[in-house]
């Protein structure tokens, strides 16, 4: 994650908190979501 954080312009403190919001939103309405990383990784990393 650290080599992804230069990429965002985003503080690592909201980023964390986007990152936890995305992750309850793809779990409540997408779950088949999380078995696909690079598509969950790309959102969470907001890049």
């Amino acid at each position: 994650m650290s080599g992804n954080q230069s990429c965002c312009n985003k503080s690592s403190a909201s980023k964390v908190e986007i990152a936890s919001i995305l992750e309850k939103s793809i779990l409540s309405a997408k779950p088949s979501s999380i078995t696909h990383p690079g598509v969950y990784g790309s959102v969470a990393n907001g890049c």
